[in-house]
């Protein structure tokens, strides 16, 4: 078993360069360590999906991992970081189910590769992201079914983003995220994906997942403006950085095959500033 997180959590989180990590820093400490901790949870189980070498095997990995996981939540792993990843669980009253179900998705990276139907990428999108969203929720300490919703909405929202701005290294890898029925609508083949070729109709196509995209992301605003709470101010900057991602790859569609496109540190920064402003009423 590899050994985790060295030198420390947040040094992990912070180098994985995810835009989860600058509304993390404002958290307060214990609710921060503890969505530090389930995000490293999050982030490690795909990462080690996503390595496969002569010394790692990533089937075995996930069985001794699940193994382990459940060794912690019914006495002590030999793994400390899954030991405080279930006291962390407990103490937010997460559902320990989302873990399994997170792994379930990165697993389904390993044997499934194409999708026939939104339907079916809705399944992979719930699991790799909306289970984090759910575990977020749960440690800001703001509950209802709105919030589920709102948690689970962006969660979507967020996956789709990451599909739509990665869909040429995507195909790189072999994993084609674009539903079939819908490469078919537009005519586009898996090489257009990566080539470029073919590009209006390329655009067309992912002009489509950006409106979709985006009906999830105003579905998420519907159900925070029901409950809307100070407490969920870093999941609302969150999303605000990832939709502020979506609008930017939109307006690069041509390029996506040739460029990965990202938000600057001052971006990021800017976006969780005015989202705290915008928030700071309702403290």
């Amino acid at each position: 078993m590899h050994n985790l997180f060295n030198p420390s959590i947040s040094d992990y989180v912070r180098q994985s360069g995810s835009s989860f990590y600058f509304p993390m820093l404002v958290f307060p400490k214990d609710k921060r360590d503890a969505i530090m901790t389930v995000y490293a949870f999050c982030r490690y189980t795909d990462d080690m999906v996503d390595t496969e070498n002569d010394n790692h095997n990533p089937f075995e990995f996930l069985d001794h991992w699940k193994t382990e996981l459940q060794t912690a939540i019914s006495g002590k792993s030999q793994l400390s970081f899954l030991n405080r990843l279930v006291y962390i669980a407990r103490r937010f009253s997460i559902p320990l189910d989302l873990f399994f179900e997170l792994i379930r998705g990165v697993e389904m990276d390993l044997t499934k590769n194409r999708y026939k139907t939104f339907d079916e990428l809705y399944e992979y999108c719930y699991r790799v992201a909306s289970t984090v969203g759910l575990m977020t929720v749960s440690i800001l300490g703001k509950k209802s079914s709105r919030i589920e919703s709102y948690a689970v909405n962006t969660g979507i929202a967020v996956q789709l983003t990451n599909i739509i701005r990665d869909v040429a290294s995507d195909v790189q890898k072999n994993r084609i995220y674009i539903p079939k029925q819908e490469l078919e609508k537009f005519g586009c083949t898996e090489e257009d994906l990566l080539s470029g070729n073919n590009q209006s109709s390329f655009v067309m196509l992912m002009r489509e997942q950006c409106i979709r995209a985006r009906r999830y992301y105003m579905q998420a605003d519907d159900d925070y403006a029901a409950e809307r709470s100070y407490l969920l101010f870093p999941a609302r900057a969150m999303q605000n950085i990832y939709y502020s991602l979506l609008v930017k790859t939109e307006q690069n569609l041509e390029n996506l095959s040739s460029k990965k496109i990202s938000l600057s540190i001052p971006q990021k920064a800017s976006i969780v500033f005015k989202t705290w402003w915008n928030e700071r009423q309702f403290a």
